[in-house]
């Protein structure tokens, strides 16, 4: 229609609506039955995401610390070995006499004898002694005090030369 200012699609029967009329299409999506929110579906799919995630994150945190409970054992071990050598340079190279397996604490006769002899400040502890006793470590000597085995558990295989368990030892 000449001199006419409607658009296109006026004349085909479609009423007039600008393009930055956010306010005509806001009631225009709503009156065809659109509306703002998250269906039911689209939460349970987000919900069931984020809580498979939730369980990946977990599982990754709990192999973390129990490898760091690994790493810590055998730095443990590791100190236990020097408080003996040092014990050892200072009784004429022999180390705490102990011909039973028993577990290595400062109130035992080994942990006593090398907190006594000043060659460490405490025992260590196993990271899990406390909640399950089968977590220690352990010292045994042969007769006369010439050599060692500390024995100690661990919880995953990824140490080399090591096994899940509790058959793990160093000797010396």
């Amino acid at each position: 229609v000449p001199g006419s200012k409607r658009c296109a699609h006026s004349l085909i029967g479609y009423p007039e609506v600008s393009l930055y009329n956010k306010k005509d299409m806001k009631t225009r999506g709503l009156a065809r039955g659109m509306s703002r929110g998250f269906t039911l579906i689209e939460l349970l799919v987000v919900i069931a995401i984020i809580g498979l995630l939730a369980s990946i994150v977990v599982t990754s945190l709990t192999s973390a610390q129990t490898k760091a409970r690994d790493a810590r054992r055998m730095g443990d071990v590791d100190s236990l070995q020097k408080a003996l050598a040092i014990f050892s340079g200072n009784n004429a190279g022999l180390f705490p006499v102990q011909i039973t397996e028993a577990p290595f604490f400062a109130s035992s006769g080994v942990g006593a004898a090398l907190i006594a002899g000043e060659a460490i400040k405490t025992i260590p502890q196993d990271p899990l002694n406390s909640i399950d006793p089968t977590y220690q470590y352990t010292y045994v000597s042969d007769s006369i005090g010439s050599s060692f085995t500390i024995g100690f558990c661990l919880e995953t295989n990824t140490i080399r030369g090591y096994s899940q368990g509790c058959e793990n030892a160093i000797s010396q």
